[in-house]
């Protein structure tokens, strides 16, 4: 019969130790590596209280053709890149309908930096009592987001983290209206 020394400890038993160590630390990078992008996807999902965007009138000028021309100053908030278009809405019939007569921006896609402004001239409608500028922002999405967002597509999926939103200005009265108002 053998008698084992009491202080030492078997192969089996520091096998057996070193296993449950290994395993433990898989499991924390596991939990590590699938908190990551939840984590970061839900924060990027967090709608901010104020849109990062923000839309004023600074002034209205009369051209030498006796067109209205307003300055729009687009500031960017945040600290993301976004894309915005610009159009001329007026309110007619109770509606807000798109302004005939459109300004060269309101088709293309403007790059908007973090923490900058932009200020736009645009041609004040001549209809409708009431107008406004209504812009369509969304966010830019980096390299991995883009290849995402396409995976998404090709599915059939909406990519919840390049939705659109608008912001609307302030309505505005038209020349035309101010100058019958009395006083």
């Amino acid at each position: 019969m053998r008698i084992a020394k009491s202080g030492r400890i078997g192969r089996e038993r520091i096998s057996a130790r070193i296993g449950a160590l290994s395993a433990t630390f898989s499991f924390i990078a596991f939990l590590g590596v699938l908190s990551a992008p939840i984590g970061y996807g839900l924060n990027l999902h967090k709608k901010p209280a104020l849109s990062p965007i923000t839309i004023a009138i600074q002034d209205n000028t009369t051209t030498a053709s006796g067109d209205g021309l307003t300055n729009v100053l687009v500031t960017n908030r945040g600290s993301r890149r976004y894309n915005y278009a610009l159009s001329t809405e007026v309110f007619t019939d109770g509606v807000w309908l798109k302004a005939s007569g459109e300004h060269k921006n309101a088709a293309s896609a403007i790059d908007m930096p973090p923490q900058s402004q932009h200020v736009l001239s645009l041609r004040i409608p001549m209809e409708g009592r009431v107008w406004r500028v209504k812009l369509v922002a969304s966010r830019v999405l980096g390299e991995l987001e883009e290849e995402v967002y396409q995976l998404f597509r090709q599915f059939k999926l909406e990519y919840p983290f390049a939705e659109n939103f608008q912001v609307k200005g302030p309505e505005m009265l038209n020349r035309s209206v101010e100058s019958t108002l009395p006083g």
